[in-house]
């Protein structure tokens, strides 16, 4: 009997291993087959390049590894996806807050359930990355959330001792004693870092041997040194550091500052430190993302007297919060501001993108009176009580004499009560539909 049932399970096993490899997925050549493949692993899980991310939460996501996750589906797809080192290039390890030691677990059982699972994952995705994806530049979000701070410490030490030749991109968030408590870390190949929970030691530190760091997102920490090589900063400012940024670095060519929270305000005693008329020469993309709440007219108000950008080409401007409304602080509404700015700076602004930003038609139409160089025009009025794209703003771009070589014209409206459609397509048709035929 017992060889019967053996030869059963057997015969079980066999069509069932035939019936998955008759599926009509399987039937695709493999080349195809790999295509698809590439296409679900090709978006890093985490949010770097993607603008600065929200903070992790207490329920953070589990660890991700799309790669991972095909090659357990069948032994074929397991062949398929580990002769493929591209697939293995972006993923996500996660260490809860009650993780154990990480290097005291390599031979504990790895019940899914324990904390030595976590650490072990954590140690294994890692691992089967570096090792499947054969040299090629790595894409890696990494959250330890362990408030153990020798763990947290192994852990970020672990990280880089693994991946630091081949990390192309890095969103990190971890403890700033424990990346303190790694020590200097060489990463030759990375080129975009963002990076929570970091004080100026930590992100200095980490900065101290990046020749190709073109791209930093960073929650208000900023390095020690000058870096030369760093194109574009994403940053939560607090105020004074406008100055700070711009000689730290030289070579700036894109800045996004965001407002920070209201708290954050306060303790700062709500004083803008800046220099007035600096030139900054470098910077060619300026983006706020503000609150829009009692200080926002303040916080962009420090940095538009600061500093003249002859070079700016792109301005985007926008704000969150419920039900945004006009907000005038000192006399300064939004439009008054960008226009001093403009003139002040005397720039041939080319891009101009307004989203969420409480404005008034007549205001967004005498913003775009000074800016004759305009080639492309963003306005999204979502969650705006009045909105600026009025039929008396659809009739105003009749008129070639405002922004005369506008190219690029991009309009969401959700606030507006009556949005005049007819308006638009005459509008659209007398201005370009002449260039078309």
């Amino acid at each position: 009997m017992d060889s019967v049932s053996s030869l059963a399970s057997q015969l079980e096993a066999s069509d069932s291993h035939q019936a998955q490899a008759q599926a009509s997925i399987n039937r695709l050549p493999d080349e195809l087959l790999l295509d698809i493949f590439d296409y679900v692993c090709a978006e890093p899980p985490g949010d770097v390049g993607l603008g600065l991310s929200e903070e992790v939460g207490p329920d953070p996501p589990p660890s991700y590894s799309p790669a991972i996750d095909l090659s357990c589906v069948c032994p074929f797809w397991g062949r398929l996806a580990i002769s493929s080192p591209s697939l293995w290039t972006n993923f996500r390890v996660v260490l809860p807050a009650s993780s154990s030691a990480i290097l005291r677990v390599f031979h504990v059982p790895t019940h899914p359930l324990t904390y030595a699972g976590y650490s072990r994952r954590f140690v294994d995705t890692i691992q089967a990355h570096v090792t499947r994806s054969r040299g090629l530049p790595l894409t890696i979000e990494v959250l330890i959330l362990s408030k153990d701070p020798d763990t947290s410490a192994e852990a970020v030490g672990l990280l880089f001792y693994l991946t630091s030749r081949y990390i192309r991109r890095l969103r990190i968030q971890a403890p700033a004693a424990a990346m303190i408590k790694s020590g200097n870390v060489e990463l030759p190949s990375l080129e975009e870092l963002e990076i929570l929970h970091a004080n100026d030691s930590a992100i200095t530190l980490l900065m101290n041997d990046t020749p190709r760091l073109h791209s930093l997102h960073t929650h208000f920490a900023l390095p020690r040194a000058a870096s030369t090589v760093t194109l574009s900063l994403d940053i939560y400012l607090c105020f004074g550091d406008v100055n700070r940024i711009c000689d730290l670095f030289p070579n700036l060519s894109s800045l996004c500052v965001r407002e920070p929270p209201v708290e954050l305000v306060k303790e700062s005693g709500e004083v803008c430190h800046a220099i007035p008329s600096r030139l900054w020469t470098t910077l060619s993309s300026l983006t706020f993302h503000l609150r829009w709440g009692r200080f926002s007219m303040h916080f962009m108000k420090c940095i538009l007297i600061s500093f003249q950008f002859p070079n700016l080409i792109s301005l985007h401007v926008e704000c969150s919060g419920e039900s945004l409304h006009h907000n005038v602080e000192d006399g300064l509404t939004l439009p008054g501001a960008l226009i001093d700015f403009l003139h002040n700076s005397s720039c041939a602004l080319e891009k101009l993108i307004l989203r969420q930003v409480p404005l008034e038609s007549n205001g967004l139409i005498r913003l775009l009176d000074h800016v004759p160089s305009l080639l492309e025009l963003e306005v999204d009025d979502t969650n705006v009580r009045s909105s600026p794209l009025s039929s008396l703003f659809i009739e105003c771009l009749l008129s070639p004499v405002i922004v005369p070589s506008l190219r690029t014209l991009s309009l969401t409206a959700t606030s507006v009560t009556k949005f005049d459609d007819w308006a638009l397509v005459h509008m659209l048709n007398s201005r370009w539909a002449s260039s078309l035929s």
